[in-house]
């Protein structure tokens, strides 16, 4: 038996007998953003660590909502620089003050979190500039102004550059997800689903602690036993599996030590938060963007700004961090 799409025939089966309720939308919550980028848009880029790095100007060319990732080109209002590679745009269609030069040949990928509010918005498509003689060789200025224009774009994109070229970012799972104290049923079978269809190319952290065993010294099936929901917790742990599941770096037999630190959407992560330890642990080895698989009714549903999907930005470990959120009970989040 192959099962049906991406799922394996054993969850298919177990979905026939133990199918979770399709989520309802908690207060709060919402699939669309009101400053979600568009191709277009004029906006600032910042660095996401680096220091002496400038934010630019930067126009935006592509989004990947799915990768939380923005195709960006430079902006500069030193037009006189133009080559013939080089689009001018003027003051009048953008709703600027002053004229613009888009750099074409100076573009790359940078995290959602990295864009500032809109500026304003460029016509498209983008001419080339006229008029203009070519770059034919380092005794020209503009060659060096180029080249300057070209370490300014590394150091705006070198980190979502690196972590795209080492894969897809990783998947942590928020431990109070799977925690008997913290969820129910329907949310832990939610949870099974969506790490069961999860690509096994990609990273999964799954909570060792809830895994093997915690500070009340039950391994993680036999308190979901005394829960009386020893079926979801062994379909889970199937799931993680099937994923290629791998325990968070520190190995943890017990929740992970205090990480001081941070709110994201609502939820204070403070010392004794699972979750931030997870994502700290994955900033320590370099992750700047982390998937994480959280249940909306674990954060505080007035925050307008959870919604499923959403790109949130955090700072964890004194690193700044994309997270790309996840809500296994939001509407649509998996389909039948």
């Amino acid at each position: 038996m192959t099962g049906t799409g991406s799922r394996p025939a054993w969850l298919v089966g177990a979905l026939a007998d133990n199918r979770p309720p399709d989520p309802v939308a908690p207060p709060g919550l919402r699939d669309d953003g009101p400053d979600d980028p568009t191709p277009g848009d004029i906006r600032c880029i910042d660095p996401m660590d680096a220091p002496g790095c400038a934010p630019r100007l930067g126009l935006v060319r592509d989004v990947d909502r799915v990768q939380g990732v923005v195709h960006v080109l430079l902006l500069t209002n030193e037009t006189a620089m133009a080559t013939p590679q080089d689009a001018l745009i003027p003051r009048a269609s953008t709703g600027l003050t002053y004229d613009l030069l888009a750099e074409t040949d100076v573009q790359g990928p940078v995290w959602q979190v990295q864009l500032g509010p809109v500026l304003g918005r460029a016509p498209g498509p983008l001419l080339p500039a006229t008029a203009v003689l070519a770059l034919r060789d380092d005794a020209d200025a503009r060659w060096r102004w180029k080249e300057q224009e070209l370490d300014a774009l590394g150091a705006l994109t070198g980190d979502c550059l690196r972590q795209l070229l080492d894969g897809p970012a990783l998947t942590v799972v928020d431990p109070l997800c799977v925690d008997p104290r913290t969820t129910d049923r329907e949310r832990l079978w939610h949870v099974a689903v969506h790490v069961a269809a999860l690509d096994p190319t990609a990273g999964l952290v799954m909570p060792s602690w809830l895994l093997l065993r915690g500070r009340d010294g039950l391994p993680g099936h036999e308190r979901w036993r005394a829960a009386g929901e020893a079926d979801a917790w062994t379909v889970l742990q199937r799931a993680a599996a099937s994923a290629g599941a791998r325990d968070a770096p520190g190995g943890y037999e017990a929740a992970p030590p205090p990480v001081t630190g941070t709110t994201v959407a609502g939820r204070s992560l403070l010392d004794e938060d699972p979750l931030l330890a997870l994502l700290a642990d994955q900033v320590r080895l370099g992750a700047r963007c982390v998937n994480v698989m959280t249940a909306a009714g674990l954060w505080d549903r007035t925050d307008r700004g959870l919604r499923h999907g959403a790109v949130l930005e955090a700072r964890v470990g004194g690193a700044r961090c994309q997270l790309l959120w996840g809500a296994v009970d939001a509407p649509g989040a998996h389909r039948a």
